[in-house]
């Protein structure tokens, strides 16, 4: 191989593992981000880990704080 051959196929390399690098570390990004944001979104959404619940108005207004069962 010529000089300029191995400088190619090098740069080549270089450039592979650099987007590999760079893809696997916005994967690991992404998924944290995306666990994280599915845990807070069901955090939200059930509110308490026993699953009860608070009475409310129609309006949203708290009417009692029995926590009653979820049915």
């Amino acid at each position: 191989m010529s000089k300029k051959e191995v400088e190619r196929t090098v740069n080549k390399e270089v450039k592979k593992t650099d987007y590999a690098f760079e893809t696997m570390e916005s994967n690991e990004i992404d998924d944290g981000i995306a666990i994280t944001h599915e845990q807070i979104s069901d955090t939200f959404m059930e509110g308490t880990i026993d699953g009860q619940i608070d009475s409310v108005n129609k309006d949203g207004s708290l009417k009692s704080h029995n926590h009653g069962e979820l049915k």
